[in-house]
């Protein structure tokens, strides 16, 4: 009786937190829906190859660390300007730049706060992508299921090697990590810009 309570609670706060996704204007369409999906490949991306730029502290997950969802956004993205008229065009926005010379210069100036805002991004979009993006698809009558939705163990081997590095960490680095943790959440929402712009 508790485990179904605690997934009703679950339940009623994820419509809480998507019960506008219904109430977009026409403004929200199949192309900003591609151009979001853009956003996050290119994003997903960029932290690849941070990763692989900074392999002397990152060679963990370069080589083992999170790379299938953007195997599947690639693929969502395909998918989708095959059924959209001009959509061969669309680019990624502002914000998508934003965010990414935002994690560019962390990587330059902290590598530790681009961990962590790497880390909560991964973190953030897996938790939330399933519920998100279908019912994102219900509105727009995008019958077929997007392989993004799919499960993939990314998080779990971020947080693999998120453990294994560090293991060496003095208390500073852990403190300094964890203190990024909070101000990478707010950095992040700067994508949900794409659904606050078009609401009525």
């Amino acid at each position: 009786m508790k485990i179904q309570n605690e997934k009703l609670k679950e339940r009623e706060k994820n419509r809480e937190t998507y019960k506008n996704i219904n109430d977009y204007n026409t403004s929200f369409d199949r192309r900003t829906f591609i151009q979001f999906l853009i956003d996050l490949y290119n994003i997903f991306l960029k932290i690849d190859e941070l990763f692989l730029i900074n392999k002397d502290m990152f060679s963990i997950l370069t080589y083992n660390g999170p790379m299938m969802l953007t195997n599947y956004l690639y693929e969502d993205i395909i998918y989708l300007t095959s059924i959209v008229e001009n959509s061969e065009t669309i680019t990624a926005s502002q914000y998508c730049r934003d965010y990414i010379y935002h994690l560019e210069e962390l990587a330059e100036k902290n590598k530790l706060k681009f961990l962590a805002h790497s880390y909560v991004f991964y973190k953030n979009f897996h938790l939330t992508k399933e519920h998100l993006l279908n019912s994102i698809c219900k509105y727009l009558n995008i019958i077929k299921t997007l392989k993004s939705t799919r499960y993939v163990p990314d998080v779990s081997n971020f947080e693999y090697c998120l453990n294994k590095i560090s293991r060496k960490w003095t208390r500073w680095e852990k403190d300094n990590f964890l203190a990024s943790l909070h101000d990478a959440t707010d950095k992040m929402m700067i994508l949900t810009k794409h659904f606050e712009n078009v609401k009525e």
